[in-house]
């Protein structure tokens, strides 16, 4: 399953499992108004028992959890999850980065063509 600019969900998933430089990574849904951007990040050194979070900057009620999975699960996005989503998803970077010049810097560790 890929999002709307054509990053596999799974791709995305690996990332944060493994806290791949991800931090502030920003994104917006299909039909949103230009420039309104969502955010999502893990912060270890913050909080280690629930580092990923979601929100805050772009939804006042933001969220922490413990996991990848239960970030990219939770029906935070108009009563959905973002992997349900996934297709209206436009990543705009990762970890302050463009999406394809990351992928480009990760290529060696995380392969974009290994995943679906």
């Amino acid at each position: 399953m890929k999002s709307a600019n054509g990053i596999p969900f799974s791709y995305i998933l690996a990332l944060f499992e493994k806290n791949a430089d991800i931090d502030e990574t920003t994104f917006y849904f299909d039909g949103e108004p230009c420039g309104e951007m969502h955010y999502l990040g893990c912060l270890p050194d913050v909080d280690p028992e629930k580092p990923y979070w979601a929100g805050y900057c772009d939804l006042p009620d933001g969220f922490e959890c413990a996991t990848a999975k239960e970030l990219f699960d939770a029906p935070y996005y108009d009563g959905k999850s973002l992997k349900k989503r996934w297709s209206e998803v436009h990543i705009y970077e990762i970890g302050y980065v463009p999406p394809e010049l990351f992928m480009e810097w990760h290529a060696d560790d995380f392969p974009p063509d290994a995943y679906e």
